[in-house]
């Protein structure tokens, strides 16, 4: 229904956006649930707002 009113130029372009924007999401969701980033990221940021929370004392 909507393609049909789309140019090819403009379909093409729609086509390599939606893959770029599926691609970005999965790439996504394989970074946060990855074992190695969630255990740094939950390793990290503890002491470093601890720390700057001090030292702005």
């Amino acid at each position: 229904m909507l393609m049909k009113n789309l140019s090819r130029r403009n379909r093409t372009i729609l086509y390599v956006i939606t893959v770029i924007l599926i691609m970005s999401m999965v790439i996504s969701a394989l970074v946060s649930f990855s074992p190695v980033a969630s255990t740094a990221q939950g390793s990290q940021p503890g002491p470093l707002i601890r720390s700057t929370a001090t030292a702005a004392r």
